[in-house]
C-alpha cells in the first residue's frame, strides 16, 4: 500500500520509510505503513544516511496519535484502519529495538 487516502478529507498518506540507527552494526529500516523490517549494515547505512533528517522517536508517536485522532473525528475507509494496524506494529518493532540497544 503506498498510498492510503482518507475518505473524508482525501489526504494522501505515503508509505515513508523510517530508520532506526543501531550505531556501528548499521540501521533498521521500517515503513511507515507496510509491515516488515529491513536490517542495514554499517556501509549500506552510510551510504544513505547523509542528509536526513533526525527526530526523536517520541515525534512518531505524535504522528500515530495524530492520524487516530483524525479517524476518530472522521469515517476513515478499511485501508486507512489497516495501515493504522500496521502503524502501530512499526511503532512496536521500533520500541523493541531500541530497548535491545
Amino acid at each position: 500500500m503506498t498510498m492510503v487516502l482518507l475518505s473524508s478529507c482525501a489526504v494522501k498518506v505515503k508509505d515513508e520509510p523510517l530508520y532506526l540507527d543501531e550505531g556501528s552494526i548499521g540501521a533498521v529500516e521500517v515503513h511507515f505503513l507496510t509491515p516488515g523490517t529491513t536490517d542495514l549494515n554499517k556501509t549500506q547505512w552510510d551510504a544513505i544516511r547523509p542528509g536526513m533528517v533526525c527526530m526523536p522517536e517520541t515525534s512518531f508517536g505524535d504522528f500515530k496519535a495524530e492520524l487516530e485522532e483524525l479517524c476518530s473525528k472522521t469515517t476513515c475507509t478499511y485501508e486507512m484502519e489497516q495501515a493504522l494496524k500496521t502503524l502501530r506494529g512499526v511503532f512496536d518493532v521500533l520500541e523493541m529495538a531500541r530497548l535491545a540497544q
